[in-house]
């Protein structure tokens, strides 16, 4: 008995994450009169201990594209897929769960061609798994997504390669030149 009032809680528990996943996105604002594609643009990359470190840099071509600036994690950047550069084996990676507040007019941003907006993010990337000769990946290819409040194109996927760098004294991040 005790073991069904626990899976039945479960079952209630991952319906609401579920249904709170679907609400957390609000609702796309009016859309520009001349709506653009969004581009992505990546620098500043590191992947320092278990977090792929970097700047994505988003810009408007063709008309304008509205975007959050918070640049919520796994809400409006989300990483899809992490492996390891040289053997190609996939890689755990954590994903958060993130349930940002709609934005207020503060938060939303137009950007017309020519313009950009940029933004340090930062990814855990858990290297449980070792290579087959007993060490960690020196360097981590994420495929990642950008999802505009309003663009042409609903999601921009993007790639995220790195390499391992110890990090300096004060654990700050370390660009690594990619």
């Amino acid at each position: 008995m005790r073991l069904r009032q626990i899976a039945f809680t479960l079952v209630l528990a991952i319906g609401g994450c579920a249904w709170l996943h679907n609400q957390a996105r609000p609702p796309a604002p009016a859309r520009p009169a001349s709506l653009g594609v969004a581009n992505v643009e990546i620098d500043r990359i590191a992947f320092v201990g278990p977090t792929l470190n970097f700047r994505v840099v988003i810009g408007a071509a063709d008309g304008s594209v509205v975007l959050d600036r918070r640049l919520t994690p796994n809400a409006d950047v989300e990483i899809t897929d992490a492996r390891d550069c040289d053997a190609g084996q996939p890689l755990t990676y954590s994903f958060a769960e993130y349930l940002p507040m709609v934005p207020g007019p503060s938060d939303l941003i137009e950007l017309k061609p020519g313009e950009w907006f940029g933004k340090d993010e930062q990814f855990p990337i858990f290297i449980w798994q070792q290579r087959q000769d007993g060490g960690i990946p020196d360097c981590v290819d994420a495929t990642f997504f950008f999802r505009p409040q309003a663009a042409l194109n609903e999601s921009v996927f993007f790639h995220v390669k790195g390499s391992l760098v110890a990090p300096p004294d004060g654990g700050e991040p370390v660009d690594s030149g990619h």
